[in-house]
């Protein structure tokens, strides 16, 4: 029997998060498979065209429907979370690495879906998830599939297909 295509690279992706745990690891295929089948839907909620609305309000719409996906996807990678911001210090294994102080999240996140919106790079995108870390667990994991998402929304229709995405330095630290 022949296993899914997604599970070396969930397995691979949990054990880089140090997410191992049954629940865990069940959690983020969930959470793995509804993104994939979102993302190759071109006429799904998040990047569906309406010619009848200003492009302006249009972002706008688009923006705060990914941001509300962004947050279901906490739920189900980390449902401790309930979708909620952090509103703690971010910490991280790299001692080096800092996230966004907690009161300034709500505005961040809302400034990377509108940018999003507007055709942000996947690569900035997931580099600017990861420094915002707006979740107090589940960023790494939630941030490969906003990765993924943007790169199929791009045109990498194959991007499900991928390993993990690009490792950055912290643009603070620099």
């Amino acid at each position: 029997m022949e296993s899914h295509p997604y599970i070396q690279i969930i397995l691979d992706e949990c054990r880089t998060q140090s997410a191992t745990s049954p629940e865990e690891v069940a959690q983020f295929t969930l959470a793995y498979v509804t993104a994939s089948k979102m993302a190759h839907d071109m006429d799904g909620p998040v990047f569906k065209w309406d010619p009848y609305l200003p492009p302006d309000f249009q972002s706008r719409a688009q923006a705060r429907r990914l941001e509300q996906l962004v947050r279901e996807w906490a739920i189900i990678v980390v449902p401790e979370t309930k979708g909620d911001y952090r509103n703690v210090p971010a910490h991280f294994k790299d001692p080096t690495l800092n996230g966004l102080d907690p009161d300034l999240i709500p505005r961040a996140m809302e400034q990377l879906c509108e940018a999003i919106a507007a055709g942000m790079d996947a690569d900035e995108v997931y580099q600017s998830f990861e420094e915002i870390h707006p979740f107090t667990d589940g960023n790494g994991r939630i941030g490969h599939l906003l990765w993924k998402v943007v790169l199929v929304q791009q045109g990498d229709t194959d991007a499900f297909q991928l390993g993990a995405p690009p490792q950055f330095k912290n643009k603070r630290d620099k």
